[in-house]
C-alpha cells in the first residue's frame, strides 16, 4: 500500500518507438528518493520492442495505457492528463533520465508555494553533446522567456493537477509538433512558475528527436506559439520582426536596427483596467526592460565618434546598396549576353577541373 500521509504523484511517461532507451527512463523513476507516485506509461502505437520492455517492469506503481496505432503526442498526454490521479503530474520523455531526488524537490518547493502551478528544473544534455544548461529561476524570468520560446524544459516539469483541471487546460493539436509550448503559456496565463536552479533531469541528445527530424514544421509552431504568448501574457500583437528584436533584447544581443522596432513595441504595451495586478506588474516590467536595453545600447554609441542619426543613415545606405547590388545581379542574369555565353562558361570550367 502506498503512505497514505504523502502527496500522490502521478508521472507521465508518453512514448512512441523509444526501445534503446525507455528501460533506462523507467528504471531512473522507479528509482526516486521519493516513493509516493503512480507510474502512467501510455504507448503511443509504437511498432517496435518499446511496448515489451515496459512490460518486462514488474512494480505495482505502473499503469500501462495503449493505443493500437499512433495517434501523436498531443493525444497521448491529453489522455495521460485525463486519467492522472495525482495531485501532481510530473512528466519525462521516453530517451531522458530523472535524478533519484527530483520527485522530491519538485514536491517540497511545491508544498511550499500554492501560487505555483508549474515547476521545473535545470537539465544535464548528454550523449552528443555534454554540458548543463542554465534556466530562469522566477516567474518573470520564465514569462518573458516565454515570449520568443519554450520557456521550460517540459520533460522536467511538475504541474499542479488542479490548475489543469479548473481551466480546463490541454495539448493543442493546432501546433503540431510543438505542443509544450503553448500548454505552458496556457498555464501561465493562470499560474505561476519556478525552476528548481538543481540539474535533475538528464536529456539525451541523439539524431533521431523530433526537433531534429521534424524542424521546419517545429520551427513554424514555435512561431505561431510565440505570437500567442505576446497575446496572452502581454496583450499585444507582434509581429516577427518584433518578436525578434524582442529575442535580442532579452538576451543582451541588442542590434541598431532593432531600435525602432523595441520602441513601438514598447509603446504596444498598455497598463489597462481589466488586467490582474500580477499581469499589470509583469507588463510594467517588460517595459522598463525595454527601455533600459535601449538605454544601455545608446550609451554605449554615444562613445562613437559618429552620431545615432549617422549611424541610423549609414544603416539604411547599406540595406539601399544591398538591394541595388542584388537587382543589378539578377539583370545581368536575365540579359542576352549572359544567357548566350553560358556554353562558353561551362566549358572553361570544366577545362579549369581537367587539368587542375
Amino acid at each position: 500500500m502506498l503512505p497514505p500521509k504523502k502527496t500522490l504523484v502521478t508521472v507521465l511517461l508518453c512514448t512512441y518507438n523509444d526501445e534503446m532507451y525507455v528501460a533506462e527512463a523507467i528504471q531512473s523513476i522507479l528509482n526516486q528518493s521519493y516513493t509516493h507516485f503512480e507510474f502512467l506509461i501510455v504507448n503511443d502505437g509504437s511498432t517496435d520492442g518499446t511496448k515489451d520492455i515496459i512490460l518486462s517492469f514488474k512494480d505495482e506503481r505502473i499503469r500501462y495505457l495503449e493505443h493500437l496505432e499512433n495517434k501523436g503526442l498531443e493525444d497521448s498526454k491529453n489522455w495521460g492528463l485525463e486519467e492522472a490521479k495525482g495531485k501532481y503530474i510530473a512528466y519525462i520523455d521516453g530517451d531522458d533520465v530523472s535524478e533519484p531526488d527530483r520527485l522530491k524537490l519538485q514536491v517540497n518547493y511545491m508544498e511550499g508555494d500554492p501560487e505555483t502551478g508549474i515547476c521545473s528544473t535545470r537539465k544535464t544534455l548528454f550523449g552528443l553533446e555534454n554540458r548543463v544548461l542554465k534556466h530562469g529561476e522566477h516567474d518573470f524570468d520564465i514569462r518573458g522567456y516565454a515570449l520568443f520560446g519554450t520557456p521550460m524544459e517540459h520533460p522536467s516539469c511538475m504541474i499542479r493537477t488542479e490548475v489543469l483541471r479548473k481551466h480546463n487546460i490541454k495539448y493543442r493539436k493546432d501546433f503540431y509538433v510543438a505542443e509544450d509550448y503553448p500548454f505552458m503559456v496556457d498555464l501561465l496565463e493562470k499560474s505561476k512558475a519556478y525552476c528548481v536552479q538543481v540539474p535533475l533531469i538528464k536529456k539525451r541528445i541523439h539524431n533521431q528527436r523530433i526537433s531534429v527530424l521534424k524542424k521546419e514544421i517545429q520551427n513554424e509552431s514555435a512561431a505561431r506559439a510565440s505570437q500567442m504568448a505576446f497575446k496572452v501574457l502581454l496583450g499585444v500583437e507582434a509581429g516577427e520582426k518584433e518578436r525578434f528584436a524582442f529575442k535580442r533584447c532579452w538576451t543582451s544581443k541588442l542590434e541598431l536596427t532593432d531600435l525602432t522596432i523595441l520602441e513601438n513595441l514598447r509603446d504596444k504595451i498598455k497598463i489597462e483596467e481589466g488586467v490582474s495586478d500580477y499581469d499589470i506588474e509583469f507588463r510594467g516590467y517588460i517595459k522598463n526592460r525595454i527601455s533600459k536595453a535601449i538605454s544601455d545600447l545608446e550609451n554605449k554609441l554615444k562613445s562613437f565618434p559618429s552620431t545615432m542619426e549617422e549611424l541610423r543613415r549609414e544603416v539604411e545606405k547599406q540595406k539601399t546598396l544591398n538591394t541595388k547590388t542584388k537587382n543589378d545581379l539578377e539583370a545581368m542574369r536575365q540579359s542576352l549576353s549572359w544567357k548566350i555565353t553560358a556554353p562558353l562558361r561551362w566549358l572553361v570550367g570544366l577545362f579549369l577541373r581537367i587539368f587542375k
